[in-house]
């Protein structure tokens, strides 16, 4: 959650798949193979904020 104003407001996020060269894969775009399972969440993944929520 973060503060913006007098509210509360929920942060978005995503849960990334990595490629083999460590970049976020995007299926049909990632010119690299996926690290794990496509699609199922595991120890590979990294959380993804957008920037805004950095408090900037």
């Amino acid at each position: 959650m973060a503060v913006r104003g007098d509210r509360i407001q929920s942060i978005p996020f995503q849960i990334a798949g990595m490629d083999e060269k460590g970049w976020v894969f995007l299926p049909e775009v990632s010119p690299n193979p996926v690290r794990g399972r496509c699609g199922i969440i595991d120890p590979i993944d990294e959380i993804v904020f957008m920037y805004r929520d950095t408090g900037l």
